[in-house]
C-alpha cells in the first residue's frame, strides 16, 4: 500500500510538471501565434526571447525557469550593465512563427543598463516609433479571428495612434490592432475600397497594464478590456467585413505609429473564442495582476 502510495504521489507530481494548466493546454485550439515571457504551453520547448547585448552585439536565447517565468537570472547576467534588444520573440503556438529583427535599430527593448524592463514587477518588452519584430509564415486567415494582448501605454494622454500588431495581406485588405489617445483601443481594417478606424467610446487614460480582448467577424465583433465589453465611438462595426490577416505582419511597425508601451503577452487564435473570453482573461488577470 505504501509502495502504490508513493507510486501515485511520483505519478501526480509528474503530471503536474509536465504541465496541463498553462494558458495554450486550456485554451490552445485554434492558436495561430502566441508571444509571451511566461511559458504558455508544456508542449512548447523552447526558449521565450534571443536578445542582443549593446556592448559587443552578441546575442543569446533566454529561456524559462523553474515555474515558467522568464529566466531573468540568466538574461542579467548575460547583460552586465548592458541595454537589451530582442533579435527574436519566439512564437510558443508550435507554429514556428517567431517575430524577428536584424536591424539593430529597430529592435524592442527588454533591457536598460542591465535593469529588465518590468510593469506590475514582471519582465515586459518598451515599444517606441519604428521597432519592430516581423513575423515569419504567418497566414492569409479571413474572419473570425480573436487576439487577446497584455499592453500598457507609455503616456496616459498622447496623442496618435499607437499599434501592437499589424496584418496585411496587401494594402487594400488588413487588420490593425491600435490605442488612441486618451488610451481608447482600437481596430484598424480594411477591405477592397471599405475601411474602418474604429475606436472605443472609452478613455482610460492611464498608464497601467490592462487585458485587451479583440474579437473580429464583422458586424458581430466584439472588443473587450479587463472583461468589460466597448463601445464605438459614433457607433457602428468594428471591423470591415472580409477584411483579413496575412503574410505581411509585425509586432510594431516601421514607422510612428508603432507601439509606445509595454507589451506583456499577445496570442492570435484563428477562430471566434467568445466561449474562452473568461477563462483566457481571468489567466492573465491573474498572472499580470491587471484590474
Amino acid at each position: 500500500i505504501v509502495m502504490s502510495m508513493i507510486a501515485a504521489f511520483f505519478s501526480a507530481t509528474a503530471k503536474a510538471e509536465a504541465g496541463g494548466t498553462l494558458l495554450l493546454d486550456l485554451y490552445g485550439t485554434d492558436i495561430l501565434a502566441a508571444y509571451s515571457l511566461r511559458k504558455l504551453s508544456s508542449t512548447y520547448s523552447g526558449d521565450a526571447v534571443r536578445v542582443r547585448r549593446t556592448s559587443d552585439n552578441a546575442e543569446q536565447d533566454i529561456g524559462f525557469d523553474g515555474n515558467g517565468d522568464l529566466d531573468t537570472s540568466s538574461l542579467t547576467t548575460f547583460l552586465g550593465s548592458d541595454d537589451g534588444f530582442l533579435a527574436k520573440w519566439y512564437d510558443q503556438s508550435g507554429n514556428s512563427r517567431d517575430g524577428s529583427q536584424t536591424n539593430s535599430s529597430r529592435q524592442i527593448k527588454i533591457a536598460t543598463a542591465g535593469t529588465i524592463e518590468t510593469k506590475n514587477s514582471l519582465p515586459t518588452t518598451q515599444g517606441a516609433n519604428n521597432l519592430h519584430l516581423n513575423i515569419s509564415n504567418f497566414p492569409t486567415t479571413s474572419q473570425p479571428i480573436t487576439g487577446f494582448e497584455v499592453f500598457a501605454r507609455y503616456s496616459a494622454g498622447g496623442s496618435g495612434t499607437k499599434a501592437t500588431w499589424i496584418s496585411l495581406v496587401n494594402s487594400n485588405n488588413f487588420i490593425r490592432f491600435d490605442f488612441k489617445r486618451f488610451v481608447r483601443v482600437g481596430v484598424l481594417s480594411k477591405f477592397s475600397s471599405t475601411q474602418i478606424n474604429a475606436q472605443g467610446a472609452t478613455a482610460h487614460g492611464d498608464t497601467d497594464l490592462h487585458v485587451v480582448t479583440r474579437m473580429m467577424n464583422g458586424a458581430s465583433s466584439v472588443v473587450r478590456v479587463d472583461q468589460v465589453a466597448e463601445g464605438r465611438s459614433g457607433g457602428g462595426d468594428w471591423v470591415v467585413t472580409g477584411a483579413q490577416m496575412g503574410s505581411d505582419t509585425t509586432i510594431g511597425r516601421n514607422s510612428t505609429s508603432a507601439y509606445n508601451g509595454q507589451l506583456s503577452e499577445l496570442l492570435i487564435f484563428g477562430a471566434d473564442k467568445t466561449s474562452d473570453f473568461t477563462g483566457i482573461e481571468d489567466n492573465m488577470k491573474t498572472y499580470y495582476s491587471t484590474p
